[in-house]
């Protein structure tokens, strides 16, 4: 048993050599928490100190044999976009690591000790480990298959419904008439089930207001990430381009490029042509640090 080990919270702004937390590492790091950033912040952390990194691996959430999305920009770190990385990675916490450490040139003394029984198309339902919601909305499989879809507009002056029974499983603000984005939604002919609904989110933004939008629902199957997100940002753009804050949303998709067009109000189709061709990309890059 490993008794008086510190514990660290880590995040871009701590990854630097200088950093106090690079100072403070005596005799290794080690990493067990489902979260892509971290693991680029625990392999750059642990170069810094010179100290051997530690990765135990864990599975992606929404399954590792699916991936895609816009591709975020090559560019400085952020919270949201570490690296040039799709909407869904489809990639374990120790392949994530791998992928960091060599494309980051940090030159980590890494291992990943890699996860047992496990095959690439589990979801974590599929594990049998116990679940650890990682948020308070985030505690059940339905709201993490739509959490990299409505996340995509949460911070666009929309709510993605924290605070009430089904969160990021509906989408809405009070200036939405939620029957006609219905069936805007309706027309794009996607891989979900739309449904107008009226809710009161219990946190911001329009805590405690009445707001109508869209009920979301995905049946469960092979899915191509993100092109619901793109959807909701393009119809509510269209739709009410003074009320949906599309600025604010840049760093969520990542893509420069993506971003352009949607602002442009170019069709769901044009989007999903790019974003392929980023997808395609990727995969490539990404080949290389599977290890299941």
């Amino acid at each position: 048993m490993l008794t008086g080990a510190l514990l660290f919270a880590l995040a871009p702004a701590d990854v630097r050599a200088e950093s106090g937390t690079a100072a403070t590492i005596d005799e290794a790091i080690a990493a067990e928490i489902a979260d892509g950033r971290l693991a680029g912040a625990v392999v750059v952390t642990g170069a810094a100190a010179h100290r051997p990194v530690l990765v135990l691996d864990r599975s992606d959430p929404l399954g590792g044999d699916t991936f895609g999305g816009p591709v975020a920009d090559a560019g400085p770190a952020t919270f949201t976009g570490y690296f040039p990385l799709p909407l869904q990675p489809g990639m374990t916490l120790g392949e994530l690591a791998r992928l960091f450490n060599d494309r980051l040139h940090t030159g980590a003394a890494l291992t990943v000790v890699p996860m047992a029984n496990y095959a690439r198309a589990m979801r974590f339902d599929d594990t049998g480990l116990g679940r650890v919601p990682p948020s308070p909305n985030l505690r059940d499989d339905a709201a993490l298959s739509l959490y990299p879809e409505t996340g995509l507009v949460e911070g666009a002056a929309v709510s993605v419904g924290r605070g009430t029974a089904t969160p990021f499983g509906v989408v809405g603000a009070p200036w939405i008439d939620g029957r006609v984005l219905t069936d805007d939604l309706r027309a794009m002919r996607l891989d979900a089930t739309f449904s107008p609904v009226r809710f009161v989110p219990t946190e911001e933004p329009h805590r405690g207001r009445i707001c109508e939008g869209v009920r979301i629902e995905r049946p469960q199957g092979p899915a191509r990430p993100g092109v619901i997100g793109l959807a909701l940002a393009l119809a509510l753009h269209r739709r009410y381009p003074a009320q949906f804050r599309i600025g604010a949303i840049r760093a969520s998709i990542g893509s420069r490029e993506v971003a352009d067009m949607l602002e442009a109000g170019r069709s769901l189709d044009e989007m999903e042509r790019v974003v392929e061709a980023q997808n395609a990309a990727f995969a490539r890059e990404r080949a290389s640090f599977l290890l299941y």
